[in-house]
């Protein structure tokens, strides 16, 4: 139960003041009574016309090699937005045709 938050990949919720973190570190000590449950973060509201929040899952497989010992703190992980679709063309067709240098 302490890590609810390891059952999805991405869940959006609407942002709320007392939802700042998906975890305690206090849940190590009691992982079946966490003191922050983020499965009631997904509570059915409406997130429409609201500010949200993206809770983003990142996993990280790490098979170590010579190279990382003692220091296996070496390589990082990172998540990025980008849109799909979100124009019905490309913007940059509109461009005029510039005037060949002479």
């Amino acid at each position: 139960k302490a890590a609810e938050f390891t059952k999805y990949t991405i869940a959006v919720t609407k942002r709320k003041e007392d939802e700042a973190r998906a975890s305690s570190v206090y849940d190590l000590y009691a992982p079946g009574e966490p003191i922050v449950s983020f499965d009631s973060f997904l509570d059915g509201e409406s997130i429409r016309n609201e500010d949200l929040v993206a809770w983003v899952t990142i996993a990280k497989e790490h098979v170590p090699r010579t190279e990382d010992v003692p220091l296996i703190t070496n390589f990082g992980t990172s998540f990025g937005l980008k849109p799909w679709n979100m124009f019905d063309k490309n913007a940059g067709m509109d461009v005029q045709r510039s005037a060949p240098v002479k």
